[in-house]
Formats: C-alpha cells, sequence, structure tokens
C-alpha cells in the first residue's frame, strides 16, 4: 500500500485542513497528517517536532512584545518561512521516513522552511496542492486583484494581513524570486495541483511559474447527496448565505463584490428594519467578532 504523507500548517481550521483531513480516510492507501501544533485525537495526526530553536523565538517574540509590537519576531523581520529547521524535524518521524509520496497543502504559518522543499524533493516525490495564492506571491494568500505578482514586483498594497501582518522589513521580492528559482530547479520532481481551474490560470500567469512545472487541476471533493442540480431545488425558506468575513478577509471581499453584481438585488439594509421577507441573507463578522447581518429583497 502507497505511504502518503500530508503536510499542512494545522489540522482544524479552514478548507486546506479539511481537504487534508478528508484524504486521510481515502482506503487505497495509507495516510498520515504532519502539523504546525497537533489539535486532534486522531492518531493518524501527528506534530512535526519541536525544535531548541523554537525556545529562542519564543524569548524573542516576549521581548518584540515589550517593545510594543503586537507581532511575533519572525513574522516583523519576514522570517517565516526561514529558521524553522523543517527537514531535520521531519527526519525525526517516522512517517515521513515510510513516505512514498509528500503531499504539500499550506506551507505559510511560520513553520516550514522553503529550503526544505528542495531537500524533501531531492528524495521523493511531492505534490503541492494549491489552496490560495501563496505559491505564486511574494507573501500573501490572495491579492485582491492586484497583478504584481504576474509582473515579478514581489510588494502590494497589501501587507497588514496574515500571513504578513504588516512585518518591519518586507521582503516579499525576495521571497518571490525564491519561488521562481526553486521552481525552475523542482519542475521534474515537483507536482502542482490547483483546486480550481481560476487559480490554475492565476498561477500560469505568475511570474514564478515555469513551463516545465507538472501542473493539473483536480476540484475539492463535493458531496453529492448535499450539492446537487439546483433546478431540483426547492426554496420554501428563503436562502441563506454564510461568509467567514472577519475583518478584510478574502470571504468579505467577495461579499462585497457579490452585493455590487447582483442584478437580482433591488434594496439591503441592516437587520432589524421592516423588510418583507427577504429572499437572500448575507451574513458576515467584523473585525471585532461583532455579527453584521445584511437583508436583501430580491425580483
Amino acid at each position: 500500500m502507497l505511504n502518503i504523507l500530508h503536510i499542512n500548517s494545522y489540522a482544524q481550521a479552514g478548507g486546506a485542513e479539511q481537504v487534508a483531513c478528508d484524504l486521510l480516510n481515502n482506503l487505497w492507501v495509507s495516510s498520515k497528517l504532519l502539523v504546525k501544533s497537533h489539535a486532534s485525537a486522531d492518531s493518524r495526526i501527528q506534530a512535526i517536532p519541536a525544535h531548541v530553536s523554537s525556545r529562542v523565538y519564543d524569548f524573542l517574540d516576549r521581548v518584540v512584545r515589550k517593545l510594543g509590537f503586537n507581532n511575533q519576531f519572525k513574522i516583523l523581520f519576514s522570517l517565516a518561512e526561514q529558521g524553522n529547521f523543517t527537514y531535520s524535524r521531519l527526519q525525526q518521524t517516522q512517517a515521513y521516513q515510510q513516505a512514498d509520496l509528500i503531499h504539500l497543502h499550506n506551507l505559510h504559518g511560520n513553520y516550514f522552511d522553503l529550503s526544505a522543499l528542495a531537500q524533501i524533493a531531492r528524495e521523493k516525490p511531492v505534490v503541492w496542492t494549491l489552496h490560495d495564492m501563496w505559491p505564486m506571491t511574494g507573501g500573501e494568500f490572495y491579492t485582491y486583484g492586484n497583478l504584481n505578482y504576474q509582473q515579478g514586483i514581489g510588494k502590494t498594497p497589501i501587507r497588514y494581513l496574515a500571513p504578513l501582518q504588516d512585518p518591519l522589513l518586507d521582503l516579499r521580492q525576495q521571497h518571490l524570486e525564491r519561488k521562481k528559482k526553486l521552481y525552475r530547479q523542482l519542475a521534474h520532481r515537483l507536482t502542482f495541483v490547483p483546486v480550481s481551474y481560476w487559480l490554475e490560470e492565476a498561477f500560469k500567469q505568475a511570474y514564478v511559474f515555469d513551463p516545465s512545472l507538472q501542473v493539473r487541476t483536480i476540484y475539492n471533493g463535493v458531496d453529492t447527496a448535499v450539492f446537487y442540480n439546483q433546478q431540483l431545488r426547492t426554496w420554501p425558506k428563503p436562502r441563506l448565505l454564510f461568509f467567514n468575513a472577519s475583518g478584510e478577509s478574502k470571504a468579505s471581499h467577495l461579499f462585497r463584490v457579490i452585493l455590487l453584481r447582483s442584478r437580482q438585488v433591488l434594496s439591503c439594509t441592516w437587520l432589524g428594519s421592516r423588510w418583507s421577507t427577504p429572499a437572500w441573507f448575507f451574513i458576515g463578522l467584523s473585525s471585532a467578532g461583532g455579527k453584521h447581518f445584511v437583508t436583501c429583497t430580491t425580483r
């Protein structure tokens, strides 16, 4: 049986985590998941072993907080993808030693060294599922329509969101160049798997893309017992759309686009106004965690 090792920042958080955990249930292969920190009772999910350097970074984090910075030391100085000793830590695990194939998911999160990618690919074939735009930018996981990532410009107006979080030292240009060089070197040992054709096109238009790279788009799995032909649906009650829109997130941007572009929407008002029963509900969360409810009537 093929042994597959999945690597992701977390076991529980968002879509990438759900996909990684779902793949553990593939009965045709033996799968393990290594994550930045362990937060699951599932024996197939383990934390990447800690390194003594983490104590040093913990100390530096306390120092910068005392200096008034509300951020981690490595993120402040754009070092999140360096100095993690990822390769040596992976080698300590039986899951890595026994793996026939490495399946990467989200590598951003201050736990994975990009240099480890070259070391891993020399030993084992690597598949990297693209859940967002981080692999093709200088550090953003979404560019909000900014096309600098296509032109070889690492810096964009976006620097205040995770995983960047407003660093003191902005090294996005260096990170972009490093990715381009690394992908070219690993073209025959690394397969990229975007989860949508939009993401595939974005990657192929990116500055870091090399024509020799192997790219294959595979959609995330869908439960067809829940999501099925919408023409067969009936709507006895108002439809409900949820957005995990904490502050300036990817979802909040989509939320605004839908409101602006929807030709069905006649009027919108904050919940609490005396509207007739709406056909759509839009729900978002503010950066402070409070709920903002918006109701919209349709034609």
